[in-house]
């Protein structure tokens, strides 16, 4: 730097020290302008869900999140150092000399980012909970109407009317069903496990406020969310709204055959086969449905995600969806 250069430098440095720093701000505040307006969130999407338990979840998780704190505290500093004079004067002597201004957009648009999908994570994780809870307590009633048919069997055997097999086959359906009892409460145990990490909240108070519930989440999705949402998650919703409806109307029917099928036998008029097809029908397209609902949340909470992501300026489906 020659000795002219440097004198012009020393006495702008004077000068914002003596005058209050004349500086031009443009640069610095632009910045901080443009930052501030692409990262104000829109409404919390979580909030339209209508269950005030997953918003208070993931409204705990957001703030007991310590690497979520850590940005937004680097931010707040960053913000107060580019008000003081001699940020300024930096800047503007950075122009002169052709460096570019500290951009503060990135960081802040990594905050909301970060924001958004750690609230779908664990929007997903609670998803996925209610339906483990609801598959839970549907083969639970299960396993009461297949140890009935059991003592129907047996009666019925005691009596002479049947052979054995009767009682073999309700033996097969309690065991089948006891084994994928077990496997799905080891399933929502790890899935309460992955809830609580992600929220900051101790399992066993996290457990208490879950209950035994099996409600679903339904996501309200607007006609403003639907028209700026992406295709493909406008697709993903059309379908899994579709596959609810037509597995909900196959179910009246298979409710139906599987009364019938017990009437039948109850009454000496039918076989246990039967009552075993129509039964184990009836529990598969019952946990479809269960699983197409969860479906359908999980479209919704993904639309609503990217729709919030695209109004703080990132293109849906861009990067990866995290689980942290």
């Amino acid at each position: 730097m020659s000795g002219r250069f440097l004198a012009v430098a020393v006495g702008l440095l004077l000068i914002c020290g003596l005058g209050g720093c004349a500086a031009p701000q443009g640069k610095a505040t632009s910045a901080l302008t443009h930052r501030a307006a692409a990262t104000v969130p829109p409404a919390p999407w979580w909030r339209s869900a209508g269950d005030p338990l997953l918003t208070r979840l993931i409204e705990h998780g957001l703030d007991a999140d310590t690497r979520l704190r850590d940005e937004a505290a680097a931010l707040t500093r960053a913000e107060a150092h580019a008000r003081t004079w001699h940020y300024r004067v930096a800047t503007w002597f950075g122009a002169i000399v052709g460096r570019p201004p500290e951009n503060f957009d990135a960081a802040a648009l990594h905050l909301a980012r970060a924001r958004q999908r750690k609230a779908e994570a664990i929007a997903l994780s609670y998803v996925e909970i209610r339906r483990l809870q609801a598959v839970l307590t549907l083969r639970q009633d299960f396993q009461a109407q297949f140890s009935d048919d059991a003592r129907i069997a047996q009666w019925r055997r005691e009596a002479g009317l049947v052979s054995a097999v009767d009682g073999g086959l309700a033996a097969t359906l309690i065991g089948v069903n006891a084994d994928a009892l077990h496997a799905t409460d080891a399933s929502l145990a790890t899935a309460r496990a992955t809830l609580a990490r992600q929220t900051g909240v101790a399992a066993p108070e996290l457990e208490q406020q879950l209950g035994a519930a099996a409600t679903l989440p339904d996501p309200t999705i607007g006609t403003d969310v639907e028209t700026t949402a992406t295709a493909a998650d406008r697709a993903a919703l059309d379908s899994t709204a579709a596959r609810a409806t037509a597995l909900h109307a196959v179910q009246h029917g298979a409710e139906r055959t599987a009364a019938d099928a017990r009437t039948a036998y109850q009454l000496g008029s039918g076989d246990f086969a039967t009552v075993y097809v129509a039964e184990t029908a009836l529990l598969q397209v019952r946990d479809a449905t269960i699983a197409a609902r969860a479906a359908h949340a999980v479209a919704a909470i993904r639309l609503r995600a990217d729709a919030a992501l695209a109004a703080i300026g990132r293109t849906p489906g861009s990067e990866e969806r995290s689980g942290d």
